[in-house]
């Protein structure tokens, strides 16, 4: 190797370790600012949700749509419509709950159809401020935001790894 070379890679290797913990900082701030924004809001909901008043509705909708299509898997949404009247004014959603499951594609759709039929009746919960602001189910899950976090921060120290690898030049196996 050349002195040029060797000048050049020194000075990356002394940008890379000055760069190291600023670099740090910004992948810690990764999963705490995706928690917020991804899932806090919907967690905060669905617990504000469980103290809103309730009103008897009608399930007018039960079904799943084409959410999208990959090569080989096909994917559902669950729709569930429903109709509620407050204060004499009707009001109709499609809000099942607002921490919405994600998982197998189309299971949560089969599993709501068994559970929500056309005309049985529903408690919705509404917003007092804004009726049509409304979930028929309250469940809040801190596991879900929980575990997301758990996800975010291991893409984060994935990321680190892969730019400060804890094995040395010398030492690795090549």
């Amino acid at each position: 190797m050349t002195t040029t070379a060797t000048l050049a890679t020194d000075r990356k290797e002394k940008v890379k370790e000055r760069w190291r913990v600023p670099f740090l900082i910004l992948l810690a701030l990764i999963p705490i600012a995706s928690s917020a924004y991804f899932d806090v809001p919907d967690f905060i909901n669905a617990m504000r949700s469980q103290q809103w008043p309730v009103v008897g509705g009608k399930i007018e909708r039960c079904d799943s749509e084409l959410s999208k299509v990959k090569l080989k898997e096909v994917a559902f949404d669950p729709v569930v419509e429903y109709s509620y009247n407050v204060n004499g004014i009707a009001y109709k959603n499609d809000r099942i709950k607002f921490q919405k499951d994600i998982g197998l594609g189309g299971y949560e759709a089969f599993k709501l159809k068994d559970r929500y039929h056309a005309g049985d009746p529903v408690a919705v919960r509404y917003d007092i401020s804004d009726p049509q602001n409304s979930v028929i189910d309250t469940n809040a899950s801190f596991f879900r935001v929980f575990s997301h976090f758990i996800l975010y921060a291991m893409f984060s120290l994935l990321v680190y790894l892969s730019t400060y690898p804890c094995v040395s030049k010398e030492t690795a196996l090549v």
